[in-house]
């Protein structure tokens, strides 16, 4: 969602990345706590192409991120914008997760996650990252049940669910549009967006 325009702070520089990657998740979270309080307050720590970002912007520069983002962001932006986002029923939506997650498994996902494994060197791709590959992973190794796993992942797609309405909740001047998950996502969304631009119109 771009209303600021675009921090000036430098690319990140191939070597200082790579140093970076070689850390661990927590270690990288605890370091940008200490270089950038402000930045790791609204930040997911668990992202670490993030945090590898905004660690490089420290190395490189000498400057937080949160202070170019602050200070150098280009000025104007799209003024006068409307900012909302979909905000589904949380009851429903855990429904939803679940079932999402156990139709993953019935589509192969075990035979995908097994044919990486087999090529080798997979978990150190960006995509093994992505929320229940590592728990898919311990089941193809015999070390985790499959009922386990779909518990893990679907209590670890709920904690990503949270921290992105965290993070909406934290910019200014955005408005939520509750939806059910269950309805086709494009038609709910524009129907009720624009039954609340209406109302807003009338108030003015």
């Amino acid at each position: 969602m771009l209303t600021r325009g675009l921090s000036k702070a430098p690319a990140t520089d191939a070597i200082v990345g790579q140093k970076l990657e070689r850390k661990g998740t927590e270690e990288l979270a605890e370091e940008v706590r200490r270089v950038d309080p402000g930045w790791a307050q609204g930040a997911d720590l668990k992202n670490r192409r993030r945090v590898i970002r905004a660690l490089a912007v420290w190395e490189q520069t000498g400057r937080r991120l949160s202070d170019w983002q602050e200070k150098e962001t280009t000025k104007g932006g799209m003024a006068g914008v409307e900012c909302w986002y979909l905000l589904p029923s949380i009851e429903i939506l855990q429904g939803v997760i679940r079932k999402r997650v156990e139709g993953m498994f019935r589509d192969g996902w075990l035979e995908e996650v097994k044919g990486l494994m087999e090529q080798g060197g997979w978990e150190s791709c960006p995509g093994a990252r992505a929320i229940g590959y590592r728990e898919v992973g311990e089941v193809v190794k015999g070390k985790l049940g499959r009922s386990e796993a779909c518990d893990k992942i679907v209590a670890a797609t709920r904690g990503y669910a949270k921290r992105q309405l965290t993070w909406f909740q934290g910019i200014p001047n955005i408005r939520s549009i509750e939806i059910d998950p269950r309805e086709p996502l494009p038609r709910a969304g524009v129907e009720k967006l624009v039954r609340a631009l209406e109302r807003g119109a009338m108030s003015t």
